[in-house]
């Protein structure tokens, strides 16, 4: 067991590198630039500009960098300009100049019918501005690059920062964190306490009115899409139903339940903390939707397994033996049974630490599905990455989780 754990571990290592790769990539091509909200604003100065740019790198090459990032002025004296050349009939201004032996670093390149130009920043003087190639000499290092300056950073265990919020990107998703793990490991549990059950009784009854009425409700779960059904809840438990008078003054005419945050501000100032009960009353309606969504392809699953368990010649000997109906179904068929829904739940798991997406975003919920979402709209780099990262390095040590707990429920699986 031990080698095949170390050899799980040394294979997920390309995997990991291979979807970083390829997440890194589909962020890069994104056609936003995160420095355009600067642009328009005109306390940003030219300066100002390039020091975003040279520290959040965002003009380097993505992956491999043959055009340097540095250089050392090697002409007596420079001159540098607002743009590479004259455009539309409008000469260069003049921005600076460096003298020979200043090291500055190279924030943006181009090139034209005047030539190869870069766009140089020193640092310390706060000096920018465009001048040829020719006139530095430039260090190279395919390696200096955005992905590899962040593996190297993330190896580490720096994730970057924000390039909204100025913050490192951990720190953020550790913050949210805990609201997205209370509400998906809430509706987690509520998932399997619902559709178990089902997808037993479902097995064990096949084909009679609770079999189809169930099989209905799964396929009509999955067809559903989870944003819709969780507006037309908030529609009808938060903006059409409202507490009865009799309940008292204090709740009479409220929405029956809240639809949007994790709990009442104003609550929470009144009493100086925010009780429990608040906390269950904002989670119902997101679990809700997740529950529904979740138990409908757990309930398929469980019933198809229990249905190909329940017909083996082990269960027929089982009862032949004398032994009850419940001994025979929960000591024998369900423990079967549940390998290949270990699976499925095993894939699921990282979600737990992830997020829903939609869950978050329609109900307001202060989780890391809506930072997920957030940073996508303001293509906040360092934030995504972190998350989609943590995410695959889940997925891939549940997979492992789950062949471990093969070993445990199915006596046949060694892996020695």
């Amino acid at each position: 067991m031990t080698r095949y754990l170390i050899r799980r571990v040394l294979q997920a290592i390309p995997v990991l590198l291979f979807i970083s790769v390829i997440v890194y990539g589909l962020i890069i091509i994104s056609p936003v630039d995160p420095l355009a909200i600067y642009e328009e604003n005109p306390d940003i100065t030219p300066e100002d500009m390039a020091m975003l740019e040279y520290r959040l790198g965002l003009r380097q090459p993505a992956f491999l960098n043959f055009r340097g990032s540095s250089g050392t002025i090697k002409a007596a004296k420079v001159e540098l300009y607002n743009k590479p050349g004259p455009s539309q009939g409008i000469e260069p201004t003049k921005t600076g100049e460096l003298s020979s032996g200043t090291k500055v670093a190279l924030v943006d390149s181009r090139k034209n019918d005047l030539g190869n130009w870069v766009k140089v920043l020193h640092v310390g003087e706060r000096v920018t501005g465009w001048t040829h190639r020719e006139n530095l000499t430039i260090s190279v290092n395919p390696f200096d690059s955005r992905y590899f300056k962040w593996l190297f950073a993330v190896v580490q265990g720096d994730f970057g920062r924000s390039n909204v919020e100025r913050r490192p990107a951990l720190e953020m998703i550790l913050e949210r964190f805990p609201a997205t793990f209370y509400l998906m490991a809430v509706s987690f549990v509520g998932q399997l306490l619902i559709a178990i059950p089902i997808g037993i009784i479902s097995a064990v009854k096949q084909y009679s009115l609770f079999d189809h009425f169930f099989t209905i409700v799964a396929y009509a779960g999955r067809s559903i899409p989870i944003f819709w059904f969780g507006l037309i809840l908030i529609i009808a438990f938060h903006s059409s139903l409202d507490w009865p008078s009799w309940v008292g003054e204090n709740w009479a005419g409220k929405p029956l339940f809240p639809g949007s945050g994790m709990y009442d501000v104003r609550l929470e100032r009144e009493l100086g903390s925010t009780p429990l009960w608040d906390y269950l009353h904002h989670l119902i309606l997101p679990v809700a939707m997740l529950s529904v969504f979740g138990a409908a392809s757990y309930i398929r699953y469980m019933r198809a397994s229990m249905l190909e368990v329940i017909h083996q010649d082990y269960i027929r000997t089982a009862r032949a033996k004398g032994l009850k109906e419940r001994a025979v179904l929960y000591g024998h068929a369900l423990k079967n049974a549940a390998i290949p829904v270990v699976t499925i739940v095993a894939m699921d798991l990282p979600i737990l630490f992830g997020g829903a997406l939609f869950t978050e975003t329609i109900f307001s919920w202060p989780g890391m599905g809506k930072l997920f979402f957030r940073s996508a709209q303001r293509v906040d780099y360092a934030v995504l990455m972190g998350i989609v990262m943590i995410n695959a390095t889940l997925i891939v040590a549940f997979n492992l989780i789950a062949d471990v707990v093969y070993a445990f429920l199915d006596p046949r699986v060694r892996y020695e």
